[in-house]
């Protein structure tokens, strides 16, 4: 039998170490397999896309269209990652300063109309910028939808 000796902090320290290396060479070595695979796979995906959009009926295609859009942006952003690509949105960015434009001063009021959009700044209302047009601003020169049954 074998006498069981307990460890210090240090060995316990550089155990974990020891494994979180692994686990990191693993991750990495399963990122370089899926990236060697993902171009051909996307590839092959996209033709079948296109061949089903040509054979098969559109309920069927809807199917076949949300597997192949799901599975490449996945692959896509993993190619992403290991190309360190980790770039920010840049729509979320403009809205991230949009946002931070709007809530500098609290004094601002908003006034969504049909026809316009007018952000008023201060309690009398000196300062106003307007953004409007002859369109629906929601809608534009487009019939909105009716409501009710079709």
């Amino acid at each position: 039998m074998e006498i069981i000796r307990p460890l210090s902090q240090a060995q316990i320290d550089a155990k974990k170490a020891n494994r979180m290396l692994q686990q990191r060479l693993l991750k990495d070595r399963a990122m370089y397999v899926i990236s060697l695979l993902s171009l051909p796979a996307i590839v092959i995906m996209v033709g079948a896309l296109i061949f089903s959009a040509m054979r098969l009926e559109e309920s069927s295609l809807a199917v076949i269209s949300g597997l192949v859009s799901s599975v490449t942006i996945g692959l896509i952003s993993i190619l992403m990652k290991l190309s360190g690509a980790d770039k920010p949105d840049p729509l979320v960015e403009i809205c991230k300063d949009l946002i931070g434009h709007l809530t500098e001063d609290s004094s601002k009021e908003f006034i969504i109309d049909d026809k316009s959009i007018r952000v008023v700044k201060g309690k009398n209302g000196n300062h106003s910028k307007a953004v409007g047009g002859k369109a629906d601003l929601v809608w534009g020169n487009d019939e909105k939808p009716k409501k009710g049954k079709k």
